[in-house]
């Protein structure tokens, strides 16, 4: 019987394995994820790549795994209730951080909330110099009622980082020790063994990471290695890592903060391959999943690996991938906060209930759900399996988001559509398809929506000229020249000023609540 390698890749709504035998030949299948345990549609992946292949469970010879647990965790916001001991004095250095401010100018910018609330950190009477000379030695016993005490308080996992642990990690060998004695399978994360490295601030930062998504992990992991013991595959399970690499499970389990990474990383790995083979050498990759959108960049062949980083506002350092992570993909929620104004993300409705349109019980409107109200990803999925219900997607999000709005779903889809084409029309023909700053002012008042959208680019000659039906002037890209018009057809008003050299200002307008206006396309 031919020998079989797989590769698995969990998302927040789909699960994809992919199986590769001994000649190289590639086979794949693709099911819902179960949030609820996600090893169920790993395994529910792996049967019917199986039984499709007609091929036995101890002929697979390894599982090779990128997850989105921890990201998907920490994205949400849904890890551990974690607590943290550290050295006396430094109890708030999660809140202090550093003086550097990444947007300079945002008056209003806000720091993400700490992963630790503060009654859930507690200081330990130690103290090491930068040498590793113990100072002060660890009081056991002050330590031991702290950790009873955080444990009365619901704490379900504890970061331990005392100062200059990285030099001699003595005192936390000791705190871990204390740990264990009281409660010997307590998920515990040290950080002399997460990140034995100088800077408290981002070592901390690391470990209480790990602290939060550890609990998470380590129940996933072992659930997963139950389950593929109990069908016959007792083949060895490796984790994807942030950096590309790989980990046992075991290891995984551990130092969940590698795998924060995980399944972007397998694309951009794959990326990176496919620009040795062809003669696409930069690359852009995007990795559009359930919860999270994630960007990586291929360079003249390679992939950048950085020690220090940024996920979700929070600085971590550990090798990964230069990959920039945010909270939006396919079931990220639609939602209207205090202002009124609409919002996406992070909560995401995962494979269930999931998006409204899969028919499992979802009722928040998402993204997958705004695409198959516009006809982007048709009524099929997983090839022909799954109906999409795209009346009841249009009913939640009329519900929830338009009638809150005074917009009609069509009213919205017309604004998108316009402004599509405006945005367009300024990278390809006032910058040429270079990257350039473009900038979207919107404004409502009344029942009208006042919409701008400016660049700096090439300008026009002749406004009048450009705006007539199938005017184009770059006639290589087959474009159809119809931007304006549609702006035209679908806003209430548009007008444009441009001066060459300087570029284009596009102003729209739309009454909203009214409904669409019908129109044909005797009406361009």
């Amino acid at each position: 019987m031919a020998k079989l390698k797989l590769g698995v890749d969990v998302g927040g709504t789909f699960t994809d394995v992919v199986g590769i035998n001994e000649d190289g030949k590639v086979y794949f299948a693709k099911t819902p994820s179960t949030p609820e345990d996600q090893s169920i549609g790993v395994l529910n992946g792996i049967r019917a790549l199986l039984e499709e292949l007609g091929v036995a469970p101890d002929c697979v010879t390894g599982v090779a795994h990128g997850t989105t647990v921890a990201t998907n965790t920490l994205l949400e916001r849904n890890g551990a209730v974690t607590a943290l001991i550290t050295t006396k004095g430094f109890r708030d250095v999660l809140d202090i951080g550093r003086q550097s401010r990444p947007e300079l100018y945002d008056l209003h910018a806000r720091k993400p909330a700490s992963l630790i609330p503060r009654y859930l950190r507690r200081e330990a009477d130690e103290r090491m110099d930068y040498t590793g000379t113990v100072l002060v030695q660890l009081d056991m016993e002050e330590l031991k009622k702290t950790i009873h005490e955080l444990m009365e308080e619901g704490a379900e996992s504890i970061a331990i980082c005392f100062l200059h642990s990285y030099a001699n990690d003595e005192n936390e060998k000791k705190a871990l020790e204390v740990i264990r004695e009281i409660a010997p399978d307590f998920p515990v994360s040290v950080s002399s063994e997460i990140l034995p490295e100088f800077r408290e601030f981002e070592r901390m930062n690391t470990t209480v990471m790990n602290a939060y998504v550890q609990p998470r992990m380590q129940k996933y992991v072992s659930q997963l290695r139950r389950r593929l013991d109990e069908n016959g595959i007792n083949s060895p399970l490796t984790i994807m890592q942030s950096s590309g690499g790989m980990m046992t499970d075991q290891i995984a389990a551990q130092k969940s903060v590698n795998t924060l990474l995980s399944g972007p990383a397998g694309g951009v790995l794959a990326a990176e391959f496919l620009s040795k083979i062809t003669d696409y050498h930069n690359i852009i990759t995007g990795d559009l999943g359930g919860t999270s959108f994630d960007v990586g960049i291929v360079q003249n062949g390679s992939i950048g690996i950085t020690g220090e980083g940024v996920i979700e506002g929070f600085p971590v350092k550990f090798p990964h991938i230069d990959i920039t992570t945010i909270g939006a993909g396919g079931g990220s929620i639609a939602w209207l906060d205090a202002g009124g104004a609409l919002r996406v993300g992070p909560r995401s409705a995962g494979a269930v209930p999931g998006p409204v349109c899969y028919s499992k019980g979802g009722t928040e409107p998402t993204v997958t759900d705004a695409h198959a109200v516009l006809g982007r990803v048709g009524e099929k999925l997983l090839g022909g399996k799954m109906h999409l219900d795209v009346a009841a997607a249009r009913k939640a999000i009329e519900e929830k988001l338009a009638v809150k709005l005074n917009m009609t779903v069509e009213e919205v889809a017309d604004v998108k559509t316009a402004v599509s084409e405006a945005v367009t029309n300024a990278i390809i023909h006032g910058y040429e398809s270079r990257i350039e700053k473009i900038t979207l002012r919107c404004k409502t008042c009344g029942d009208t929506l006042y919409i701008e959208i400016e660049d700096h680019g090439k300008g026009m000659e002749d406004v009048k000229k450009a705006m007539e039906p199938l005017f184009t002037t770059r006639p290589e890209l087959d474009r159809s020249g119809m931007g304006f018009s549609f702006m035209e057809a679908f806003m209430d008003q548009v007008e444009v000023s441009s001066k060459p050299g300087k570029g284009t200002i596009v102003k729209m307008q739309k009454t909203i609540g009214k409904g669409r206006k019908v129109w044909t396309t005797q009406s361009l």
